[in-house]
């Protein structure tokens, strides 16, 4: 498989994160409180980190090492 799948259902979707999700990403993981509860979110959380991060996840998907998405609640 080489693209990670979007699974949806009446409820959620769960689908990969897209570059315009870097914005969300960035403000969420600049977060103090954010950065002190993970082990792997550097503070200050820099412009660019989120697209970078994010530009990972494919490769990560197609080698078999990391399913990452985005869960959205659907109304």
């Amino acid at each position: 498989m080489d693209a990670q799948p979007t699974i949806r259902n009446e409820r959620l979707t769960l689908r990969p994160f897209r570059i315009d999700d870097a914005k969300d990403v960035q403000r969420l993981a600049g977060s103090k409180a954010i950065a002190d509860t993970t082990a792997r979110v550097q503070h200050p959380y820099e412009d660019g980190m989120a697209e970078q991060w994010i530009k990972t996840h494919g490769r990560l998907f197609r080698r078999m090492k990391a399913v990452i998405g985005i869960l959205r609640e659907e109304f």
